[in-house]
Parts: C-alpha cells; sequence; structure tokens
C-alpha cells in the first residue's frame, strides 16, 4: 500500500512545474498553529498579497474558499481552492478546482517541537503558464522561483510575528 502511495504522491507532484517551499518556527502550541495558518481564512491576515478570502464552508474537508490577490499584474486575481486532505493538526492540502483554467495546490504542514514551539512548512505546486497569466509575459522561471520564495518568507516572518 505504501508503494501505491508513494507512486501517486510523485505523479501528482510532476504535474507541476514550479515547487515553491518555505517553513518557519511559530511560538504556539500545534493546535494553534493549525487552526490557523492552515485555515485559509485567515490568509489575509499573514499573506500580504492577498485581500480576502470567501468560503462556503467551515475548515473540513471540501471546504471551498474563493482568494482575491494582488498577483504580478493582476489587482483581483480570483483563485478558487478546496481542501483536499486534511489530517489535524498536521496537514492541510489546498487545490484549485476544475473551473480554474490553472492547477495549483498549496500544502501546509505542521510538526511539534515542543508544547509551545512549531515547525510550519508551506510548499506551492503551480503550473508555469500560471505565472505567464499573472504577469502577462514570459519570464524565466528561474525570477518566479526567486521573487515568489522571496515573498514567501516575509509572510512567513510576518505570521512568526
Amino acid at each position: 500500500m505504501n508503494l501505491i502511495y508513494i507512486i501517486l504522491y510523485f505523479s501528482n507532484v510532476w504535474a507541476y512545474d514550479l515547487v515553491f517551499e518555505e517553513s518557519v518556527v511559530l511560538d504556539v502550541p500545534i493546535e494553534q498553529a493549525f487552526y490557523f495558518a492552515g485555515n485559509a481564512s485567515n490568509d489575509p491576515v499573514w499573506r500580504s498579497e492577498v485581500h480576502s478570502i470567501e468560503s462556503n464552508s467551515d475548515f473540513v474537508l471540501g471546504g471551498l474558499f474563493i482568494e482575491d490577490a494582488f498577483l504580478g499584474v493582476h489587482y483581483n486575481y480570483i483563485t478558487k481552492v478546496e481542501i483536499t486532505d486534511l489530517r489535524a493538526p498536521f496537514e492541510v492540502v489546498y487545490e484549485t478546482t476544475k473551473d480554474n483554467p490553472y492547477k495549483l495546490k498549496s500544502w501546509r504542514s505542521f510538526e511539534k517541537i515542543d508544547s509551545e514551539k512549531t515547525l510550519f512548512k508551506y510548499k506551492v505546486f503551480v503550473e508555469k503558464d500560471l505565472i505567464y497569466d499573472i504577469w502577462q509575459f514570459q519570464i524565466p522561471l528561474k525570477i518566479a522561483d526567486r521573487g515568489y520564495s522571496y515573498l514567501m518568507r516575509i509572510y512567513l516572518e510576518r505570521l512568526r510575528n
């Protein structure tokens, strides 16, 4: 069974062109970290590019979230995602719904360091065509990687504080 899971995991990862990953240690218990940073409804508090998140449900498997964000040249770039995996308080995965033009996956994991510290890992998988759509011109993927990784570090630091 584990081999099948590994094969499915890597086949899904390879469907994306870019992977951004950053992490931060949060000075809160794992449950508090998970229910705040894991819940996309709280993203406008710590992700600087997000204007708002609307949701049709609570923080549950299958929950839908609509993000309005300032991405590239778009002041209001709308992305609809749903929770496709939820293992409280350790992991939550969001993926774009089938009606989105591009595939995006956000993976948020939480590891207990001690009773008052949590390691939060944030990983975003995207198709390269999404990068073109955001900027409206073909930028080198290495530049996109550096730029978004830098932005992720900034807002993870914002989350930590």
